[in-house]
């Protein structure tokens, strides 16, 4: 509770030795985990996931996420998960991702939603991978029409959504166009220019 009250700020002002108020909780937080206090751990995997009081460092925050889901906790199993899932931390491995989101909904009934989520997330990754091996995909990668796309989407390393939503609803708007104009059916011939 004590670090709870130092991370929000509340008694670093009473306090002059709190100057830093997110490295004493973190402290804290270490020393409360030392006593096998399993919600610690994930605090303790937070911070250094996050790089609060200290660097972050996705391997320590494995190490502890790991310490937690020990203890049946679903939020640490969560998120090795997700780790596992994205590569941080430790090797990218969907089927080891896929254990602890299942390892997550057998520890309590809460965490069905957020896994079923985070499972869909998972297998579109895993299927983008599959199809990223296909060599029509490769060709496509390498011609030079993709990386002229790439240079209006991709600025700055950050891609721009707001172009790719244009340029997505705009494919869409000429799809109904083109289905619309085959559904019309023929124009009826005058009568004169039937002879």
């Amino acid at each position: 509770a004590c670090a709870t009250s130092i991370r929000r700020g509340a008694l670093a002002s009473e306090l002059p030795f709190l100057s830093q108020p997110e490295q004493t909780a973190l402290e804290m937080y270490s020393r409360s985990a030392q006593q096998g206090n399993v919600d610690a751990q994930i605090k303790l995997g937070d911070y250094h996931y996050y790089g609060r009081g200290t660097k972050a460092d996705p391997e320590q925050a494995v190490a502890h996420y790991r310490l937690a889901s020990e203890g049946q906790n679903a939020e640490a199993m969560f998120n090795l998960a997700y780790m596992h899932a994205h590569g941080l931390g430790l090797p990218r491995d969907f089927h080891l991702a896929k254990r602890h989101y299942d390892m997550a909904i057998e520890s309590t009934a809460e965490a069905f939603i957020p896994v079923k989520l985070a499972l869909c997330e998972l297998y579109a990754m895993q299927w983008l991978e599959d199809v990223s091996q296909w060599r029509v995909v490769q060709m496509v990668r390498d011609s030079s029409a993709f990386q002229q796309f790439l240079s209006l989407v991709v600025i700055d390393e950050e891609i721009q959504w707001d172009t790719v939503a244009i340029m997505l609803l705009t494919l869409m708007l000429g799809a109904v166009v083109a289905a619309r104009f085959s559904m019309r059916p023929p124009p009826a011939l005058a009568p004169h220019a039937r002879q």
